[in-house]
């Protein structure tokens, strides 16, 4: 989940920062090892520093005589060089320089320091001309650093870009992203020699004023969901490859060949199998050659016919499913365009095509409910003052929403600008809070008939346990949703409802599905491109320099769970006079903390706030204080407690120390007049 991208002079100010930043501790260690190792020491003034444009370093704790700086010192460029040549020589081959030097100045420190400046660099999104500027001051306290920032970054320039489509396409590979993730996890094991990927394909716009975009084609392994996503192969144009076919040989070719004879690493003989393509509905149907949601064949699960009532509408909620087998003989023809470019690839073109959520209920018809209530119809439309306040709710709650939560609450007026996430928070977390008493009965539980099924198919236990109940229930929320708004409504997503749960229950929960991390990794992707010429050469020599110089996260693999800002404020409760104290402890998906919006837990039937944290013989424990009222918060179409939805008040006072293993959840409290409503985080688990 993505947070808005920072303006240009912040970008800036921050690669200032780090720039300044690490040529100071660069040249504090290099000063420091010169002191400690050199044979001879000459006195230089500090005076002799600011005259050599030095200023404001430590030099190791030295009162007036320093190490002699090496000369020559140029800490300005030459007036004759251009910093932003480096920018503009995306399609011409770097000098051959080499990092690797003989002379006896090229240490295991060196080694250190040059490594530091790649991944800095690489994972900052460096510009090769504020690179450059770094290396030019840098050189005089090492003569081994190369001149060229792309010889640094080991940048690839050479690649073999081809004409597709009407646009420019380069393969990166399915192998070459499998094996960089099994680099980075040296840890991951296979029981069955099985790599399963999904596969991501969608359109990025690169720029407002111009029709440039990227089609890129992600893929991720299904068995490390918490990977980021990898490029398979990139298009580059003014618009959508013009042939699908073309667009995607490339790709089909190596599925064949991965899926036939697979790949050999370490000794060992890997297949690789696509589990699920995971579009939005137009790249769903130009992928697989059918009409889109635009006609009257256009749902790709069921073979209803669409109604004209202003625009398409599809009613039934039973139609005749789709099948594979159906589809690859095209039997519907008012369905299909064409055979489609992947047929023949081992993948189901039905089955393995699930329906995202992302689009279809938090961009689609969690956006469409809003849009609604406050611009919809005289009908069903909401007052002024009514959305105002539901809006000022929203913002009281900000304070309260979890560090998991990539964005807070923001008011309705500002709905247009809401990203998936956002309308995600409002229908899982939010909305049953602040709608409640502000809209009608039968519109507040038609929002709870849609809530309810939807945190079900979200959460893997619930999903596991109650996905013919959700399925049921979004049917009922379809046929209700045009009993309130009219039959007009019932557009293509509203439609895609009643197929959801069919989906869950192939593949487990939606966050399985979900185009949440593919998104995330476009928004990436698309801060790549720092310039308007040749933006896929660009792409091409970012990507190879972060596989080049990838660092693992390493809080990321600090297990068992660690412990952060130590204190000794307590409280304690009795019996645990000796332990450890900590605000934090820190999990593999979550955290907990003594501040509001990570503090509240659910153990057993309680639930309580963090007030400590100990570390007792090893031990994690949380220190708790209960609520002493806990009720249901709604009864219809069930009881709130059975998806661990309760309202709250009162803390009976008691502390209780509690081992972090018998944490079932962490929760969202929002408060509700008097009381509080509290809501478990269904993307978070403890363990």
């Amino acid at each position: 989940m993505n947070d808005k991208a920072s303006s240009y002079w912040t970008q800036r100010r921050v690669i200032r920062e780090n720039v300044a930043q690490h040529i100071n501790s660069i040249i504090d260690e290099y000063v420091c090892s010169e002191e400690q190792d050199s044979e001879t020491e000459s006195t230089v003034t500090s005076e002799t520093f600011e005259q050599h444009h030095v200023t404001g370093m430590d030099v190791c704790n030295m009162d007036e005589t320093v190490q002699t700086v090496p000369e020559p010192i140029a800490c300005e460029f030459d007036e004759n060089v251009d910093v932003n040549q480096f920018d503009d020589m995306e399609g011409i081959d770097s000098p051959n320089l080499s990092c690797e030097s003989d002379s006896d100045t090229d240490s295991d420190d060196f080694s250190d320091v040059l490594t530091c400046i790649k991944e800095w660099a690489v994972e900052c999104q460096i510009p090769m001309s504020s690179l450059a500027s770094l290396l030019q001051i840098l050189r005089p306290y090492f003569p081994n650093l190369p001149k060229d920032p792309r010889t640094l970054l080991r940048t690839k320039t050479k690649y073999d870009i081809t004409e597709v489509a009407g646009g420019l396409y380069y393969h990166f590979g399915i192998e070459s992203g499998i094996l960089s993730r099994f680099v980075e996890h040296p840890e991951f094991i296979l029981d069955d020699m099985c790599v399963f990927v999904q596969v991501n394909i969608d359109g990025l716009p690169l720029f407002k004023s111009s029709n440039h975009q990227f089609w890129p084609i992600l893929c991720r392994i299904e068995q490390l969901p918490d990977t980021e996503p990898f490029v398979v192969g990139l298009y580059s144009g003014k618009s959508k490859p013009s042939n699908a076919e073309e667009y995607l040989r490339a790709f089909k070719n190596e599925v064949n060949h991965l899926t036939t004879d697979g790949f050999e690493h370490k000794g060992m003989q890997y297949t690789v199998k696509v589990s699920s393509v995971i579009c939005d509905t137009p790249a769903r149907a130009f992928v697989k050659r059918v009409k889109s949601h635009t006609g009257y064949y256009g749902c790709d699960k069921c073979s209803q016919s669409g109604e004209w009532l202003g625009k398409l509408i599809f009613p039934e909620t039973d139609a005749t499913p789709r099948t594979d087998v159906a589809f690859d003989e095209m039997e519907d023809e008012g369905h299909h365009l064409g055979p489609s470019p992947l047929a023949g690839c081992g993948i189901g073109m039905v089955s393995q095509f699930p329906l995202d959520y992302m689009h279809l209920v938090c961009l689609g018809v969690m956006r469409r409910l809003l849009m609604l209530l406050t611009k919809g119809p005289l009908l069903c439309r909401l007052g002024p003052r009514v959305v105002a306040h539901i809006s000022d709710s929203l913002v009281a709650m900000k304070n309260f929403m979890p560090r998991e939560f990539a964005r807070k609450p923001r008011p309705l007026s500002e709905m247009d600008r809401w990203k998936a996430t956002e309308f995600r928070q409002f229908l899982l977390y939010t909305g049953p809070v602040v709608l409640l008493n502000k809209v009608s009965d039968a519109v507040y539980k038609n929002f709870l008939l849609l809530f309810v099924s939807i945190h079900i198919l979200v959460n893997p236990q619930l999903c596991s346990l109650y996905c013919d109940y959700a399925h049921k229930l979004l049917v009922l929320f379809v046929q209700h949703f045009e009993t309130i708004y009219g039959r007009n409504m019932l557009v293509y997503n509203v439609h895609g409802l009643v197929h959801l749960a069919e989906d869950a229950r192939r593949f487990g929960c939606l966050d399985n599905i979900s185009a949440f991390p593919f998104e995330n990794f476009l928004g990436k992707l698309k801060r790549m491109v720092r310039k308007p010429s040749f933006p896929l050469q660009q792409i091409i020599r970012r990507l190879h320099e972060k596989s080049e110089h990838h660092r693992r996260d390493k809080d990321s693999h600090k297990f068992p769970p660690y412990l952060k800002k130590q204190h000794t404020m307590g409280p304690v409760p009795q019996g645990y006079p000796l332990c450890e104290q900590y605000s934090q402890v820190h999990l593999q998906n979550c955290c907990f903390t003594t501040l509001q919006g990570d503090n509240c837990v659910k153990v057993s039937q309680n639930i309580g706030l963090v007030r400590n944290v100990l570390l007792c013989k090893g031990d994690i424990h949380l220190v708790l204080e209960y609520f002493q009222t806990v009720d249901n918060f709604f009864d219809y179409p069930l009881k709130s407690e059975t998806l661990g939805i309760h309202k709250v008040s009162h803390l009976n006072g008691h502390l209780h120390a509690v081992p972090l293993s018998e944490i079932q959840c962490k929760c969202v409290l929002l408060p509700h007049r008097d009381s509080y409503v509290v809501t478990p985080v269904t993307t978070t688990s403890v363990w």
